[in-house]
């Protein structure tokens, strides 16, 4: 048993390991947004989405490791951690805690930064949008598609197609 809660416990480590990489990209990713620095920014999407599988798959692999201690302990399978911490010796339980609590905080973390970053490009290509359209007004006259709705373009087709 001590050795499936060595692994969880090492799993629960490269789980953080990854997740605080990812964070640090999303936060090298803003500066880019911030500056402006449109290679920056691209470069660090693709490095960012590289990342996220990277995490994906150690928190798959932690996923994993609980739902085998969890049939180990004769709890059902989809239990979380933080309920099955009870079953833990006493003197483990504190360690695993603070991984968990950890783990939690980066995932917010990661989440909120990666929401702010999306912000900030959509601001960033409503500010593009709006300085070609003073630049250019010709190709931003509004059309309507079949449905009814309003498109930006010059009639023949859309913004891409006329610059």
């Amino acid at each position: 048993m001590n050795d499936s809660l060595d692994s969880l416990a090492d799993a629960l480590r490269d789980e953080i390991e990854h997740l605080g990489n990812l964070l640090g990209l999303f936060r090298d990713q803003q500066e880019g947004l911030v500056r402006p620095d449109p290679e920056k920014v691209l470069e660090e999407a693709q490095m960012i989405e590289q990342a996220a599988r990277v995490a994906n798959r150690f928190r798959q692999r932690r996923e994993q490791l609980v739902q085998t201690i969890a049939r180990t302990f004769a709890q059902p399978p989809s239990i979380t951690l933080l309920r099955l911490l009870v079953e833990f010796p006493p003197e483990m339980q504190p360690m695993f805690e603070a991984l968990i609590k950890e783990v939690n905080r980066l995932v917010h973390q990661t989440r909120r930064t990666a929401r702010q970053n999306q912000r900030l490009l959509a601001r960033t290509v409503e500010v593009h949008r709006e300085t070609l359209r003073i630049l250019r007004p010709d190709v931003f006259s509004p059309t309507y598609d079949r449905r009814g709705g309003v498109r930006e373009g010059n009639g023949s087709g859309s913004f891409a197609t006329a610059v």
